[in-house]
């Protein structure tokens, strides 16, 4: 996908001929939103993995909430 990005890029030159700006179209960019979204989550989940391996696969320890605890806040 990123490779598609890459290749769709449009380049704005100045009045030099000097490149100044790159555009992509705007299907291209939610596509690129999305990709940079869904790599932030990963990233997160794997922080959040390692935090769990590392205090002994103990959720509380790692600081993560009990389910009933997440309900109870979302129901308020």
């Amino acid at each position: 996908m990123v490779a598609e990005i890459i290749k769709s890029v449009k380049h704005i030159v100045d009045a030099q001929g000097k490149p100044s700006a790159a555009v992509v179209d705007i299907l291209t960019w939610g596509h690129l939103l999305e990709w940079l979204e869904d790599k932030e989550d990963m990233d997160e989940a794997r922080e959040a993995l390692e935090e769990l391996a590392a205090s002994a696969n103990d959720a509380g320890r790692a600081g993560w909430l009990h389910w009933d605890e997440v309900r109870a806040e979302l129901n308020g």
